[in-house]
C-alpha cells in the first residue's frame, strides 16, 4: 500500500481540495478577506466611495463565475461578507445575489441599518427598488425620492410617487433644479405637493441651468435669494445673469462683477457694467483678475472703472508671476503719472 502522501498527490479530487485552499481558505474568497463595509452610512447614497466600488470590482466577476452557490461557504470564511454582499446587490443591482440573501438571511436583509429603498433610489436600480418594494422591506425614507430626484432619475421618482407614501422634502425640487434635470423638477411641481425653496432657482443659476430657472420663474413663486446673480456671474453664466436682471427683481452687489473678474469672465464684467445704476465692483475685482492672470479683464477694468488700485494689482501679479499684467499695469501706471 502506497504513503498516505503518495496517494492524496496522485489523486485528482483531493489535489484539487488541496490547492484550493491557501491559509485555510479557498483561494476564491482570499480577495475578501480584508474588505470592509464603509463606516459611514451616507456613502451608501450619495457617490459611492472607493470601498463601495472595490465591492464591485471583486464581487462582480466572482459572482459571474460562482452565482450565488458558494455565498453560504463564503460567509462560513468570512461573515462580514453578508452585508458587503446585500449592499452590492443594492447597489449594483445584483437581483440574483438579493434574492438569494433574503431567501436565506431574511432576519438580516429586514432589519438592515442602511434604508435599502434609498440606496436603491439614489443608484437607479428600479428593479432592485421594485423587489425591496413587493416584499415589503421597510427601509425607506424621504431620502429615496430625495436623492433620486438629485440624481435625475425621474423613473425612480415616479415609481416612489405611485407606490410609495414616504414622498420627499424640499430639497427633492431643490437638488433636482441644482442638476439641472429639468423634467424631474416639471414631474415634482405638477404631481407632487412638497414644492422647493428658494435653493433651486439659486442653485440652478449659479450652475448655468437656464431652462430651469426659466421654468421656476414662470411656475413657482418661492423666487430666489439675493444671491442668485451673483452667483450666475461668479461661473460666468452670461444668458442666466441676463435673464435675471431683466426678468426677476432681486437686488445684487458688488460681488457679482468681483467673482467674474476673479474668474475672468469678460462678457459678463462687460454686461454688468453696462447696466445703469449697476451695483459696480470693488477694488477687489481689478486685484482678483490680476492674481489670476486675466489680462482681457484688467484692460477692461483699467479703461472703464474708477475702482482698483494699480500699486497694489501690480504687486500681486508680480508675486503670482503674471508677467503680462505686470508689463500692461506699469505702462498704464506710467501713462497715468503723465497726465
Amino acid at each position: 500500500m502506497p504513503p498516505t502522501f503518495d496517494a492524496v498527490l496522485t489523486t485528482p479530487d483531493l489535489v484539487r481540495c488541496v490547492t484550493a485552499f491557501q491559509h485555510g481558505e479557498f483561494h476564491d474568497m482570499q480577495p475578501f478577506r480584508h474588505l470592509k463595509k464603509p463606516s459611514h452610512p451616507s456613502s451608501f447614497v450619495t457617490k459611492p466611495s472607493r470601498s463601495i466600488e472595490m465591492y464591485h470590482v471583486l464581487l462582480s466577476p466572482w459572482l459571474h463565475e460562482y452565482g450565488t452557490k458558494r455565498l453560504a461557504l463564503l460567509f462560513q470564511y468570512h461573515p462580514h461578507m453578508q452585508d458587503i454582499v446585500v449592499l452590492h446587490a443594492v447597489i449594483f443591482g445584483h437581483l440574483p445575489s438579493l434574492e438569494y440573501m433574503t431567501k436565506h438571511y431574511a432576519e438580516l436583509v429586514w432589519t438592515f441599518p442602511e434604508p435599502l429603498l434609498d440606496v436603491a433610489a439614489s443608484h437607479n436600480q428600479l428593479h432592485i427598488l421594485q423587489f425591496l418594494h413587493d416584499t415589503d422591506h421597510p427601509g425607506c425614507t424621504v431620502g429615496a425620492m430625495n436623492w433620486a430626484a438629485n440624481r435625475g432619475h425621474l423613473g425612480i421618482v415616479t415609481f416612489l410617487h405611485a407606490h410609495r407614501s414616504e414622498g420627499g422634502t424640499t430639497k427633492a425640487m431643490d437638488m433636482a433644479a441644482m442638476n439641472g434635470h429639468l423634467d424631474v423638477v416639471k414631474f415634482l411641481h405638477c404631481h407632487r405637493k412638497e414644492g422647493c425653496s428658494t435653493d433651486a432657482m439659486t442653485e440652478a443659476a449659479w450652475n448655468g441651468h437656464l431652462s430651469v430657472v426659466k421654468y421656476l420663474h414662470a411656475h413657482r413663486t418661492e423666487g430666489c435669494s439675493r444671491w442668485t446673480m451673483d452667483r450666475a456671474a461668479w461661473n460666468g453664466h452670461l444668458e442666466v445673469v441676463k435673464f435675471l436682471h431683466t426678468e426677476r427683481r432681486e437686488a445684487w452687489t458688488s460681488q457679482a462683477m468681483d467673482m467674474a473678474a476673479w474668474n475672468g469672465h469678460l462678457k459678463v464684467i462687460q454686461y454688468l457694467h453696462a447696466i445703469p445704476a449697476s451695483a459696480g465692483c470693488t477694488p477687489n475685482a481689478l486685484h482678483f483678475a490680476a492674481m489670476n492672470g486675466h489680462l482681457e479683464v484688467v484692460k477692461f477694468i483699467t479703461d472703464t472703472r474708477i475702482e482698483g488700485d494699480l500699486h497694489m494689482a501690480i504687486a500681486t501679479a508680480t508675486q503670482m508671476g503674471q508677467s503680462d499684467i505686470v508689463k500692461y499695469l506699469e505702462s498704464k501706471q506710467r501713462r497715468r503719472f503723465k497726465v
